[in-house]
């Protein structure tokens, strides 16, 4: 039964602050902070859900999809899912923006700072990676071929 949320969010605090991160405390055992990779920033929110001993890190893709490209966004989010073990894009059609997730599990055990750090990493790799594809696609720069 899981029930050191507060341990496991004071570790990633830690982790956090051992590397000179900025980052808000939102509360609900929630941060929020800004990535800058090649290009565009990224906005991550960090939550950590006690009742099913996860951490989720997500963000939102910096691109609305238009009507025409949602069809090609869902393809595009199921190719692009096939190609991970641990997390995944999620096309929301009210919101018309692709947002990715990785949510690894804890199971009831205090992980230690430096899995943060490889989960913030592995996150910002993956986002990185598609934020321009996902745009060029909504902006019909590429084709769903190109895509993949």
């Amino acid at each position: 039964m899981a029930n050191n949320a507060q341990a496991v969010y004071d570790t990633m605090i830690r982790a956090l602050k051992g590397i000179d991160w900025k980052f808000q405390e939102l509360g609900d055992h929630v941060i929020r902070y800004t990535y800058t990779g090649k290009d565009f920033p990224m906005d991550f929110l960090v939550m950590i859900r006690d009742k099913a001993d996860m951490v989720l890190f997500r963000t939102v893709m910096p691109c609305r999809i238009p009507d025409d490209k949602m069809t090609e966004a869902l393809l595009a989010t199921h190719m692009a899912n096939n190609k991970f073990r641990m997390g995944e894009f999620v096309l929301d059609f009210e919101r018309k923006q692709v947002s990715f997730a990785l949510n690894p599990l804890y199971e009831d055990a205090t992980p230690r700072e430096e899995w943060f750090i490889y989960l913030m990493q592995l996150a910002h790799m993956v986002a990185d990676e598609y934020n321009d594809k996902f745009m060029m696609l909504a902006k019909g720069m590429i084709s769903l071929q190109d895509f993949i």
